[in-house]
C-alpha cells in the first residue's frame, strides 16, 4: 500500500488528537496526493440532534464524504473527555471551528460513536487501525477481590469492548493502538486484531532529561501495582527506584491505614510514575507521603490525565501549598486549553507524533515495537526538543 492509501477518520471527540496526528504525518512524509489532509471529510450525525450541544445523544451514524475504497483507515477516538461541538449552520469551516464549544457526552456514547465510525469505514476500507489512547473500561479488567463483599457474580466489561470493536469492523480491524494500557492482560482479549500498546515513556523520559535533568532524581510508584511502570523508567535511566504501599490496620481498633515508603527519597527529586490520574485521590496521598519522607520536590507523571471530578482542584491546591512541584501529562486526552492556562503546574508531552509514527510503520509493514526499545529511548535523550 502507498502513502496515498493511508487516511484518518476522526470521531468528533477524537478530532483534536487526529488533527495532531495528521500534522505529524505531513511533517514526516508530506501530503498525500489528491488530498490536502490525511483526515477524511466526515460527519458524526445524531438524532434528534437539536440538543446535542448539551451533550445529549440519541441515535447516530458516521458519514464519510469521500471515496475510501481500498484505503487503510485509521479511526481515532478520545472516549474520556470533552469534545468540540460545531454549529453546522455556520457555513465557513474556519469560523465554525473558531466558534465551537466544548461539551461533555458520556463515555458510552463515545464508544457507540467509535463503533459507528468503524462500521462506516469497513464498508470500503481494505484495513482499519483503531487509535484509542485511553482504552475504554480498562479498569474493569478483573473481578473484585474484596472478600468483605462475599460471593460476587460480575462481568469483565472490558472484554465486551474488545469484542464490539472487532465486530464493528467485520474482520477488517487489523490492529488496535492504545497508550500505556492499564493492564496488559487486556491484549489477549483481542482475537482478530493486533494489540499495540504505545509507551509514553518513549517521549516522557527525554522530556524529563531536557526539562529537569537527572541530578538527584528518583523514580517512584504510588503503590505496589505501579511498581513495574516506575521500575521501567528506573531501569532505562539507571536512576534509583522507591515506592510506597499502604499497610492496613487489622486490629479492629478503628486505626487507619499507614503508608510505608520503601527506598530513600530524602533530599531527592521524586518523579512518581502513574498510568492515569482519575479523581486525584491516589496523587494527593502519594504526594503527602513522599513529602513526609523528606523528598525535596515531588512531580507526578500521568500518561492518561482523565482529571475527573475534584482532580483539577486537588492538583491546584497541592501546588499552591508547595507540596506538588508539577504534573507531567500528555496530549492523549483533550482538555481544551486547560494545560496552557496552567503552564506553571503542567508540562504537556506530545505523544501524537509517536502514534503517527506507529500508524505509518504499521501501514508500511515495518516494526512498531522497535520504537520502544530502551536503546531507542536513550538515543532520544540529547535530541529532545
Amino acid at each position: 500500500m502507498t502513502l496515498d492509501d493511508l487516511a484518518i477518520l476522526a470521531c468528533a471527540s477524537g478530532r483534536p488528537f487526529a488533527e495532531l496526528m495528521n500534522q505529524n504525518l505531513i511533517d514526516m512524509v508530506g501530503l498525500p496526493r489528491w488530498r490536502d489532509s490525511y483526515v477524511l471529510p466526515s460527519r458524526e450525525i445524531w438524532w434528534p440532534g437539536d440538543d446535542q450541544d448539551q451533550g445529549k445523544k440519541g441515535e447516530g451514524k458516521t458519514v464519510i464524504d469521500t471515496n475510501t475504497r481500498g484505503c487503510h483507515i485509521v479511526v481515532v477516538q478520545d472516549v474520556i473527555n470533552y469534545q468540540p461541538f460545531e454549529d453546522d449552520s455556520i457555513e465557513n469551516k474556519n469560523e465554525r471551528r473558531k466558534k465551537s464549544k466544548l461539551v461533555s457526552i458520556s463515555e458510552n456514547d463515545k464508544i457507540v460513536a467509535l463503533e459507528n465510525a468503524i462500521d462506516a469505514a469497513q464498508r470500503t476500507a481494505k484495513q482499519i487501525t483503531v487509535v484509542i489512547p485511553y482504552y475504554p473500561y480498562s479498569r474493569q479488567e478483573k473481578r473484585t477481590k474484596d472478600k468483605n463483599e462475599g460471593l460476587l457474580t460480575e462481568g469483565i466489561t472490558v472484554k465486551r469492548i474488545a469484542e464490539r470493536i472487532e465486530h464493528a469492523g467485520n474482520g477488517k480491524v487489523t490492529r488496535v493502538m492504545t497508550l500505556d494500557v492499564h493492564n496488559e492482560a487486556i491484549e489477549p482479549l483481542h482475537h482478530q486484531a493486533e494489540f499495540l500498546n504505545v509507551y509514553a515513556s518513549k517521549d516522557i523520559i527525554p522530556y524529563i532529561h531536557a526539562t529537569y535533568g537527572f541530578n538527584d532524581v528518583v523514580f517512584a510508584a504510588a503503590d505496589v501495582g505501579g511498581a513495574a511502570r516506575a521500575k521501567f523508567y528506573s531501569n532505562i535511566t539507571g536512576l534509583p527506584l522507591v515506592f510506597s504501599y499502604k499497610e492496613k490496620d487489622f486490629s479492629g481498633s478503628g486505626g487507619v491505614d499507614k503508608t510505608i515508603i520503601v527506598g530513600e527519597p530524602k533530599g531527592k527529586r521524586v518523579f512518581v510514575v502513574e498510568d492515569m490520574i482519575a479523581r486525584g485521590g491516589t496523587m494527593e496521598s502519594g504526594v503527602r507521603a513522599f513529602r513526609d519522607a523528606g523528598a525535596s520536590e515531588v512531580y507526578w507523571i500521568s500518561s492518561l490525565s482523565l482529571l475527573l471530578g475534584p482532580a483539577k482542584e486537588r492538583i491546584e491546591d497541592l501546588y499552591k501549598k508547595g507540596l506538588l512541584n508539577g504534573v507531567i501529562v500528555t496530549d492523549s486526552i483533550f482538555h481544551g486549553n486547560y494545560f496552557d492556562k496552567h503552564p506553571d503546574i503542567y508540562g504537556c508531552v506530545p505523544t501524537s507524533c509517536t502514534f503517527a509514527k506507529a500508524a505509518l510503520r504499521a501501514h508500511l509493514g515495518t516494526s512498531v515495537s522497535d520504537m520502544f526499545k530502551p536503546k531507542r529511548i536513550l538515543q532520544n535523550l540529547n535530541g529532545y526538543k
